[in-house]
């Protein structure tokens, strides 16, 4: 069966973007930047909530029109471009990007089947409320938190609205720039 991963860049007091939904916070080192950018070439699903689908699809193929682009970000706009794509919202009708599917409703079920099927790990990019949500469906399997050294004090929380959920810390690593990584195994 494969796996559900939550990637997400959190603050120290639990936000995920501060009131702005804005996201000028994250500290993001070329080593980490680099590391994450490996990792996710073991994942051949990206999966979004709305916002973040419309943030990611109306950035990474610009990259691929412009020149002098470093290797690594160049290599992450081929990838999105290509990789299978899931988004979550019942309010999109318009063409969607390519290789994406469009999940309305049923999320559960559509889900449950999807991770059945062969392939890779599937990752939500950032999508708090989706990450919720599967938390709260037990669908998610591994969080992958990337705990910055500030302080928003409000902002859009990570954890909302989710019953208590047992974890088992398999990695951590501190980056130079203090950013910490912090990777959880969902006790099922």
């Amino acid at each position: 069966m494969r796996k559900i991963v939550s990637l997400m860049h959190m603050s120290l007091d639990g936000f995920v973007a501060d009131t702005e939904g804005s996201l000028s916070w994250v500290s993001l080192p070329p080593d980490m930047y680099k590391e994450v950018m490996q990792s996710i070439h073991k994942v051949d699903t990206a999966i979004y909530g709305r916002v973040v689908y419309y943030m990611m699809k109306n950035y990474w193929p610009t990259l691929l029109e412009k020149e002098n682009v470093d290797e690594v970000s160049l290599d992450h706009a081929k990838w999105v471009q290509d990789v299978k794509k899931i988004v979550f919202s019942k309010t999109i009708n318009e063409e969607l990007w390519n290789n994406t599917i469009q999940i309305k409703d049923n999320i559960k079920e559509e889900i449950t089947k999807l991770k059945n099927e062969e392939g890779k790990d599937m990752m939500i990019f950032g999508s708090p409320s989706i990450v919720q949500e599967f938390i709260r469906l037990n669908l998610l399997d591994e969080l992958r938190i990337f705990l910055n050294p500030v302080i928003l004090g409000e902002g859009t929380p990570m954890f909302k609205d989710v019953d208590m959920t047992k974890l088992n810390l398999i990695e951590s690593k501190v980056y130079d720039s203090a950013v910490i990584k912090l990777i959880y195994k969902i006790k099922k």
